[in-house]
Formats: structure tokens, C-alpha cells, sequence
């Protein structure tokens, strides 16, 4: 499987993502192949680290250049 095709991959991307505004962007270009690609568990995994990051506190809204 292509990492980019790999859950972990894209469980990373939204570890790194520093900003409420970089997990949206995320959302709206990946969300769509997560679902094409990965099984629904892996998807729905995916989707769970999401919103657990995106309800996160202390996670800024825009990014800090942008802020």
C-alpha cells in the first residue's frame, strides 16, 4: 500500500498540523480519498484522531505566521 494510501500517514498529518485552520485544509483534501481508499475502520479512525485533535484547547485557530 502507497504511504500516502496508509492510515497511519494521514494520523500523522493531523499530529503535525499546528492550527484549527491546517486540520481543515486536511480535511477538505483528504477526507474524500481516506474514504476511497482505507476500510471504514482505518477511515473512521482517521476521522476520530480528527476531531479529537480539532477539539483540542490549546490547538490555536490560524496558524502563527497567519495569527
Amino acid at each position: 500500500m502507497d504511504e500516502q494510501q496508509n492510515a497511519a500517514y494521514y494520523k500523522r498529518l493531523i499530529e503535525e498540523a499546528g492550527s484549527y485552520h491546517d486540520l481543515v485544509i486536511l480535511r477538505s483534501r483528504y477526507f474524500g480519498l481516506v474514504d476511497r481508499t482505507l476500510t471504514k475502520d482505518e477511515a473512521q479512525e482517521v476521522k476520530d484522531r480528527w476531531n479529537a485533535k480539532a477539539k483540542d484547547e490549546h490547538l490555536p485557530i490560524a496558524p502563527a505566521s497567519k495569527a
